[in-house]
C-alpha cells in the first residue's frame, strides 16, 4: 500500500487480519523500542495518520503529543465538522498505540487511517456538502472507532504472560472490530451514492421548471407576434370601408341631396313622357 495514494473503500474491506502477526507486549522499559519487523511499517503507518487529519483539519500537522495535546483546539476549526469526533478518535488510537509493540495493532491502526482518508476523499468529491442521509453511517464509523481505541488501552495493561494466555481472545476482539470498520466503511458508501443520486434528481427537476418557464415565455410572445407584425397592424378593418377615409377624417364626401329610388324612377317617367309626346298646335 502506497503512501499518499487515498485508497477506494473496495480495496480496504478486502484487508485482513493474520493470527500468526500477534506479538507479545515488551516490557515498560522498552515499550518505545520497536521491534525489527515494526520498523517497515511504522514510518508509513504514521504518515498515514498524518495525511488523514491532515486533510481533515486543514493543516500540515506532524502527529506527535504536541499534537495529541492540542487536538481539541485544532478540531474545533476543523473543515469538515461531521469528521470532527472520528478524527479526534484516531488521534487517540494513535498515541495509545505509541505504548505497546504490536505488530497487529499497528495494522489496524493503519486501517483506521485508511478509511477515515477514503472517506474524506468521498466527502470532497460530494462538494463537501454532508447531508442528514450520512448521521447513521458516520455514528457507526465513530462506534467502531471508539471500539479500536478501547481494544488498544485495554492490552497497555495486559502482560506479557496475559497477553499469552488471552491470545485467542485478544485476536477475537481484534476481529471484530476489523468487521465493524468494514460494515461501517460499507453503509457510507452507500449513502454517499444515494445522496449523490437524489442530488442529481434534484438538479434535474429544477432544469426541467426552468426549461418549462423558458417555453411557455416563448408561445406567449409567438402567439401576440406570429410574424413580426406590430399588434394594432393585424386589427381586420370592415370591407365595405376599404380605400375610405376614416371617420375623424376632415375630408367631407360631397354625395349630393339624398335621393331615394323611387323618387328617381318618377322623375325618369315624366321626362320620358314629355320627350315622347308631340306638341299640338295651338288653336285659333
Amino acid at each position: 500500500m502506497s503512501v499518499g495514494t487515498p485508497t477506494s473503500l473496495g480495496e480496504l474491506a478486502s484487508t485482513s487480519l493474520d493470527k500468526d502477526e500477534f506479538i507479545p507486549k515488551e516490557s515498560p522499559k522498552r515499550r518505545h523500542a520497536l521491534p525489527a519487523e515494526q520498523k517497515e511499517g511504522w514510518v508509513p503507518t504514521r504518515q498515514r495518520v498524518d495525511r488523514a487529519e491532515s486533510s481533515i483539519l486543514g493543516n500540515a500537522l506532524d502527529v506527535g503529543q504536541k499534537v495529541l495535546m492540542l487536538g481539541e483546539v485544532f478540531l474545533e476549526f476543523a473543515p469538515v465538522p461531521v469528521l470532527e469526533d472520528i478524527a479526534g478518535m484516531l488521534l487517540q488510537i494513535w498515541d495509545t498505540l505509541q505504548l505497546m509493540n504490536r505488530l497487529q495493532c499497528l495494522r489496524l491502526t493503519e486501517r483506521c487511517a485508511n478509511i477515515l482518508l477514503s472517506i474524506r476523499q468521498e466527502i470532497h468529491e460530494a462538494g463537501d456538502m454532508v447531508s442528514t442521509e450520512l448521521t447513521l453511517p458516520m455514528s457507526k464509523l465513530a462506534l467502531a472507532f471508539s471500539r479500536v481505541r478501547v481494544l488498544l488501552e485495554n492490552l497497555i495493561s495486559f502482560s506479557s504472560l496475559k497477553a499469552h494466555v488471552k491470545r485467542k481472545q485478544i485476536l477475537k476482539q481484534m476481529a471484530a472490530c476489523n468487521s465493524r470498520l468494514q460494515d461501517a466503511m460499507g453503509m457510507f458508501n452507500i449513502s454517499i451514492q444515494i445522496r449523490t443520486l437524489k442530488h442529481l434528481q434534484e438538479s434535474n427537476e429544477e432544469r426541467k421548471k426552468e426549461a418549462e418557464v423558458i417555453i411557455e415565455s416563448l408561445r406567449r410572445y409567438n402567439a401576440l407576434q406570429p410574424t413580426g407584425i406590430r399588434e394594432e397592424e393585424t386589427t381586420p378593418k370592415p370591407p365595405g370601408l376599404l380605400g375610405l377615409p376614416s371617420t375623424g377624417s376632415r375630408t367631407s364626401l360631397n354625395t349630393g341631396p339624398f335621393k331615394s329610388p323611387l323618387s328617381r324612377s318618377l322623375s325618369s317617367t315624366s321626362e320620358y313622357h314629355s320627350r315622347s309626346t308631340p306638341l299640338l298646335p295651338a288653336s285659333s
